[in-house]
């Protein structure tokens, strides 16, 4: 199934559970961020993009702490950010989406030891709002996926540590958010955004090698701000899933197994100018959400085993710093989801429809 997600106000937040928190500074006003093993050591660290010309860096020691923030100039107003081995050396790589008035995708290699080169940049002039990398055609190598002036573009790697020009994908309005996946369970990465302006997802079907079919739009009944996509509901498919807002704003969320019983969970993350903190739905099975628990949080999140114990763990960026919740499995009990604290807002389903990319058999 597919959902889309609305909130309006509630009650006031329990504050018993935001102890679980660890901050490490960051040194930056960020907006978005990923984790990958930047250093080379097995241990997850994280990439944080700040508002103005810098990307952090906060490498893992190992046990989930890390090391002071390392800042790297990117030469332009920061957005977003991803992360792959771009050039094949084994080494995990940045692209950022940037404001440049040359280019506006800038890539910085890896040295190897997670500090980074200063940046090249590809594609067109302009504001990338987002960038995401995945093998759109098949070639064993990750290519580069950017919004940017309603469009979405694909570019591709040359193999030589360069990039194609963009070749578009869909273009529309107001689009603000990405996501590839391989929606058809074809064996191709097939992007999907979303339109704010419209309330709509658009699919962009990959037919292989990198060619897109036209852009087919689905209704969300909301103006979406996020998208994801997992399979909720067990059937071997992804679900594409958009959060929107009302009252109070639903900023981003990710997905995790929490209770470990092979249904995939939702986190959300929400925020306001007063309150914000992560949302956690417990997936009963076939898609179907309990009631959300809340724990204090940032402006963007991401899941990740930062202690290597085998759970997956939060983290959240704010304005200066990187929040951190551990072993999340642990520290909820049955009797949390049974019965959770009054909230500062309450997510529902505002729309289910059936899967329109994977029609059940």
């Amino acid at each position: 199934m597919s959902c889309s997600l609305f909130i309006s106000e509630s009650s006031s937040a329990d504050e018993q559970l935001l102890d679980s928190w660890r901050i490490f500074p960051i040194g930056m006003d960020a907006r978005e961020m990923c984790a990958a093993d930047f250093g080379g050591d097995g241990s997850l660290d994280i990439a944080a993009v700040s508002r103005k010309d810098s990307v952090a860096i906060l490498l893992n020691n190992g046990d989930g702490t890390f090391g002071d923030a390392a800042s790297y100039w990117t030469a332009a107003h920061t957005w977003s950010v991803d992360a792959a081995d771009f050039d094949g050396d084994g080494d995990i790589d940045l692209v950022v989406g940037v404001s440049h008035p040359v280019a506006s995708t800038a890539v910085m290699l890896n040295d190897g030891n997670g500090t980074f080169r200063l940046p090249m940049f590809f594609g067109l002039k302009g504001d990338c709002q987002v960038v995401r990398s995945a093998d759109f055609d098949n070639d064993g190598l990750p290519d580069i996926a950017t919004i940017m002036g309603g469009k979405v573009d694909i570019l591709y790697n040359q193999g030589d540590s360069t990039f194609s020009q963009p070749l578009n994908a869909t273009y529309q309005s107001r689009l603000n958010a990405l996501v590839a996946m391989d929606l058809d369970n074809d064996g191709d990465v097939d992007p999907a955004t979303t339109d704010y302006g419209l309330g709509r997802v658009f699919v962009v079907l990959n037919g292989g090698a990198g060619r897109f079919e036209p852009a087919v739009s689905y209704g969300v009944g909301a103006r979406p701000g996020y998208l994801a996509a997992t399979d909720f509901d067990g059937d071997g498919m992804f679900t594409p899933t958009t959060i929107g807002k009302a009252a109070m704003y639903l900023s981003d969320c990710s997905f995790l197994d929490i209770d470990n019983d092979g249904n995939n969970d939702l986190a959300i993350l929400f925020y306001s100018s007063y309150v914000s903190g992560v949302g956690i739905m417990i997936n009963d099975g076939g898609g179907v959400f309990r009631n959300p628990i809340y724990f204090g949080g940032g402006e963007a999140l991401t899941t990740a085993d930062l202690d290597g114990d085998g759970d997956l763990d939060f983290a959240a960026i704010g304005r200066s710093a990187v929040t951190i919740l551990f072993n999340l499995a642990d520290i909820i009990s049955d009797a949390d989801y049974d019965d959770p604290p009054a909230l500062p807002l309450r997510p529902a389903l505002y729309q289910n429809h059936p899967n329109p990319f994977n029609p059940p058999p």
